[in-house]
């Protein structure tokens, strides 16, 4: 079975939350194609352009949560 990538952040505003995750997952393999992001009702507002900058970020994913 491959091992799946995860990382969490909390308290921090949310740009500091992506970067936070990104640098807690590291290197992406190029297979990865699938990422789940969850968040709560804080985050609400913020939450289509985080996961626009996750799609810049590692564009073969496709984002889901």
């Amino acid at each position: 079975m491959t091992p799946f990538l995860f990382a969490h952040a909390s308290d921090l505003t949310a740009g500091e939350l992506l970067d936070d995750c990104l640098g807690q997952l590291g290197t992406v393999p190029r297979q990865a194609n699938l990422g789940f992001v969850y968040a709560t009702d804080r985050l609400a507002e913020e939450l289509a352009g985080l996961v626009e900058r996750l799609q810049q970020q590692l564009p073969g994913v496709q984002w889901t949560g």
